[in-house]
């Protein structure tokens, strides 16, 4: 009886902490058993299930977040869904929300001159964060870059900010500082337009962004 007593308490003790969740804590992992479909929710012990949010914790998880087999981290936010809290949700050991674009300006042999040298198109919501240019040689360039939302790009989102720009050097790189707009929107055009140039034949401009 007394081993049945101690097991009980032992039990009600793990309960009671099991539902004990704050902001931050505890978190948990997981392996997902499907791919999401559609809105997501977690539910834990006696909490009742919380929609899940994306690693920013700002937009929802949705159809194609959540991958069958793929480990997760969840951790809880009360802030969420409008105080009535939520989980935000991480790849354990991946921080996938990264990702880089590119456009390679080649000068064709001969030092790049100025003008629009290429659009790529962005599929997903991202967030700026910093910019890289690396040339072929030591040479100067300024480059600016213009954004519209399924339309050729016409509109500056650096305006007085730091425009990826390389000063009689090969390589730099700085967090965005200053610009008029640092948000993507899905389904956005950015064409890079090369205000001044001098020297370099190929240069490479990155923008490193985070997905939302």
């Amino acid at each position: 009886m007394r081993g049945g007593r101690a097991e009980r308490h032992l039990a009600h003790a793990f309960h009671q902490h099991a539902v004990r969740y704050t902001d931050l804590a505890p978190s948990f992992v997981f392996a997902a058993a499907q791919t999401s479909t559609g809105s997501v929710t977690i539910s834990a012990a006696l909490l009742g299930a919380r929609n899940a949010y994306k690693w920013n914790g700002s937009q929802a998880c949705g159809s194609g977040d959540i991958i069958a087999g793929n480990v997760y981290r969840a951790t809880p936010l009360q802030a969420l869904n409008g105080g009535s809290g939520g989980f935000v949700v991480d790849s354990v050991g991946n921080n996938n929300a990264l990702t880089d674009i590119e456009l390679i300006i080649n000068g064709g042999g001969v030092a790049v001159t100025t003008g629009q040298k290429g659009q790529v198109h962005v599929p997903f919501d991202a967030t700026i964060i910093n910019w890289r240019v690396m040339a072929d040689q030591s040479g100067s360039i300024v480059i600016d870059v213009l954004r519209a939302q399924q339309a050729v790009p016409v509109t500056s989102m650096i305006g007085a900010g730091n425009k990826p720009t390389l000063t009689a050097s090969q390589f730099a790189q700085q967090n965005v500082s200053g610009w008029t707009s640092v948000i993507i929107n899905a389904n956005d055009w950015l064409a890079f337009n090369v205000t001044s140039a001098a020297t370099a034949t190929m240069v490479t401009v990155v923008l490193g962004l985070v997905k939302l």
